[in-house]
């Protein structure tokens, strides 16, 4: 409870805070969070934290960064455990999401020379489900759940997910219109850049090789170069066709985030697939691939001669978001869109909107 508020206790008259070491850092705290006008190490502004070795950054991670920098604090550097939110099969969303793309992977895999049309959509969905029911099986981890009475539901929804899915395959393969040399194929499975082969076992264990880091340009507010950054990640999906274009195809189950940061994977994994292929930029296209009902199925894209036209304010976006991590600036971004759904919310307290609006009022401007 903040002191000023009625019925609050004023934790200066508490006697002993002068000669309690614990009493004093709390008071410290307590004051640098409500009375100064600028982020403090209690506001996540760590600016005195030092970091050692070359800034190798994920897409989704950075993605997360921009939405919220704490979160992205608690979850990625301090590697804090998300708490549970009940005894449901839902909790495992990471390993059913897990569960997804493993047998999107396998099923694509196995439909490489019989790509999805409507004259085998039988036939395909009986072994898309097989290929499901096998994945489980395999997954350890999904025992809990499993065990569970609601899990045959849970299993039904994601069958039934799985459907709209492939129907949205056979709906884009009709878009693309039947010249053959437009025709998407896959090229490549869970592509990989700037990981180490020895430590990145897929998921039967196995080493997967990895194409080089992408480096990106960093722009300045005046359009000059001010160093790069290094990216790190993993293509879902690679699709060319016979006219030289490419696709990129990042499988998601949850929620397609529309905070700000929603924007910087898929530009990131453009350029890494043009590296990697050796095209040119304006070739490629990138689409978020919502595989569930809980991502609303939706298929967002964005072509690379989109992403060649805007690329100056794309990369100051980056050069920002970059020195401000490097800086060790983790503050709190609390809108609506961002705290519904974070697991941290006991950790900043009810109040920490509150404390953001005095000290930075312009983050605020156009938020929900």
């Amino acid at each position: 409870m903040e002191p000023s508020q009625p019925g609050a206790i004023d934790i200066r008259d508490v006697t002993t805070v002068e000669t309690a070491a614990r009493l004093q850092r709390g008071l410290g705290a307590w004051q640098a969070r409500w009375h100064t006008s600028h982020y403090t190490e209690f506001d996540g502004n760590l600016a005195t934290a030092t970091r050692s070795g070359p800034l190798v950054l994920s897409p989704t991670r950075l993605e997360n960064y921009a939405r919220c920098p704490f979160q992205y604090f608690m979850r990625h550097v301090l590697k804090v455990d998300e708490p549970s939110l009940g005894d449901d099969p839902d909790d495992n969303k990471a390993d059913i999401g897990t569960l997804i793309h493993r047998v999107l992977e396998s099923f694509m895999r196995d439909l490489v020379d019989d790509l999805p049309r409507l004259d085998r959509r039988d036939a395909h969905l009986i072994h898309l489900y097989n290929t499901f029911d096998r994945h489980c099986r395999q997954m350890e981890s999904l025992a809990p759940s499993r065990n569970r009475p609601a899990w045959p539901t849970v299993e039904q929804v994601l069958k039934q997910d799985l459907t709209t899915w492939y129907d949205d395959e056979l709906a884009e393969a009709e878009r693309a219109g039947p010249d053959p040399e437009t025709r998407w194929r896959p090229h490549a499975f869970e592509v990989l850049f700037g990981f180490p082969a020895e430590a990145s076992p897929n998921w039967e264990g196995a080493p997967e090789p990895s194409h080089p880091p992408v480096s990106i340009d960093l722009l300045d507010s005046a359009g000059q170069r001010d160093g790069s950054v290094a990216f790190r990640g993993r293509i879902d999906r690679l699709d060319v066709n016979a006219k030289g274009q490419f696709r990129v195809v990042d499988y998601k189950t949850g929620q397609i985030a529309s905070a700000s940061g929603q924007g910087l994977a898929l530009p990131i994994y453009l350029y890494a697939a043009a590296q990697i292929l050796g095209l040119p930029l304006e070739a490629g296209l990138a689409q978020y691939v919502s595989v569930t009902r809980t991502a609303q199925f939706k298929r967002i894209s964005l072509s690379g001669q989109q992403l060649a036209d805007d690329e100056t304010q794309f990369k100051q976006q980056l050069h920002g978001l970059v020195n401000a991590l490097s800086a060790g600036d983790f503050h709190p971004i609390p809108t609506r869109a961002n705290c519904l759904p974070c697991p941290f919310q006991d950790v900043c307290g009810p109040q920490i909107e509150q404390i953001m609006r005095s000290k930075d009022p312009a983050l605020f401007r156009g938020a929900k």
